[in-house]
């Protein structure tokens, strides 16, 4: 019963997130905000000194973090449960790049077998799998119900000494949500390497985000 109302939930995410890319173009702004560049800026900055031979990056968008994120990998798989965001991202990055792209929900997504990944991104996805909706925090279980499944997919999925970097906006007393998950990663095996945070701008609509780089 509890599969098929979170089911039932994930399917409504993905008409909401298809509406809000159906409104236009860049519905979150990253292109037009100081914060967005400052936390991109950040991201691939925790990246750096390292080659990637297979990578997944996990609520791709519309590829604006992808196009950083492509030249450190040899292969890179972008997802997204937005189907119109992925098209959108596919024509972006244009053709014969590294990148592949999916639409697929990451709750209900596997590898193929026997893929492994040296890198995971996963940006601003993880609140989405119970958090932050009232039905399943009332119906299905705490967040941590639903995310720790799928953090231990990812773990599952990567390679000896892969690598996973989290990025997830907060405000207030939500920072520790956002440690949680790294706390997950860690009781999973994985070693914390680097944590900062992306200061607010003042901008409307942002706070702060919590970058986390764990190896396994």
């Amino acid at each position: 019963m509890i599969r098929f109302f979170i089911r039932v939930v994930d399917a409504l995410k993905r008409r909401k997130f298809e509406r809000m890319f159906a409104r236009g173009a860049d519905p979150f702004r990253y292109g037009a905000l100081e914060f967005e560049s400052r936390r991109f800026k950040l991201m691939a900055r925790a990246l750096e000194g390292r080659g990637y031979a297979r990578a997944l990056e996990v609520g791709c968008a519309e590829g604006s973090f992808t196009k950083h994120l492509a030249p450190l990998c040899e292969s890179l798989l972008a997802m997204d449960i937005s189907e119109t965001a992925v098209d959108r991202a596919q024509s972006a990055l244009g053709a014969g790049s590294r990148v592949s792209f999916v639409r697929a929900n990451l709750r209900d997504w596997e590898p193929a077998a026997g893929e492994r990944y040296d890198l995971v991104v996963i940006s601003e996805v993880l609140y989405y799998l119970g958090e932050r909706n009232d039905l399943l925090k009332a119906f299905a279980g705490s967040p941590d119900d639903h995310v720790r499944p799928v953090l231990g997919k990812v773990a599952r999925s990567l390679a000896p000494g892969g690598r996973v970097l989290l990025a997830h906006s907060y405000a207030g007393e939500l920072r520790e949500r956002r440690v949680a998950y790294r706390k997950i990663l860690e009781s999973l095996g994985l070693k914390l390497l680097m944590e900062e945070e992306v200061e607010p701008t003042g901008e409307p609509g942002t706070d702060r985000c919590l970058v986390s780089l764990l190896e396994a």
